[in-house]
């Protein structure tokens, strides 16, 4: 399978590429180079027709890019997270890639109380204009999926440290 991974240079990226070059064909998409991915295309996802040539040939996106930042302001979210989202589901769309997996974040579950098991079907409380954008990048899968047969999946990531093998505290 031919997999573009967005954000392959990032924190997440590199676990990911790491996790699956043995696997998969991978190419990889990041603003800065990618020196361990041999098929990499160095650009901004906020530019639509670079994220068409990134997603053409592809079967699978895995969205990892974008402004990782809680504290990150609105025009650097909207730009990053928002924008290019939506330039990634309407270029793979375009190029006709049916699979598309996207990282979100646990913590647009955070406000619930702590003694309370959070699922899948809690209502997301962004606390943040960066949360905002995860549940954005998440009702638009949606939207992809519904409209345009799309197969989508959100990962909401949790607590991602590189340097831990496992979590520190028990998963709720």
């Amino acid at each position: 399978m031919r997999i573009l991974v967005t954000g392959a240079a990032g924190a997440v990226g590199t676990a990911v590429v790491k996790g699956m070059k043995d696997r998969y064909s991978l190419r990889g998409f990041d603003h800065v180079p990618m020196p361990d991915i041999e098929d990499a295309i160095v650009g901004d996802v906020t530019d639509f027709n670079t994220v068409l040539k990134a997603t053409q040939d592809m079967e699978a996106v895995i969205h990892l890019a974008g402004n990782p930042s809680g504290g990150a302001p609105w025009e650097d979210i909207l730009q990053n997270n928002i924008i290019g989202t939506y330039n990634v589901f309407e270029a793979a769309r375009q190029n006709g890639v049916r699979r598309i997996a996207f990282a979100s974040r646990a913590g647009l579950l955070a406000p619930y109380p702590k003694d309370i098991m959070r699922t899948v079907d809690m209502t997301p409380r962004p606390e943040t204009y960066y949360s905002i954008s995860k549940v954005f990048g998440e009702s638009l899968g949606y939207m992809y999926s519904a409209r345009f047969d799309m197969e989508f999946v959100a990962v909401r990531i949790g607590n991602f440290k590189r340097d831990r093998d496992l979590p520190t505290h028990p998963i709720n």
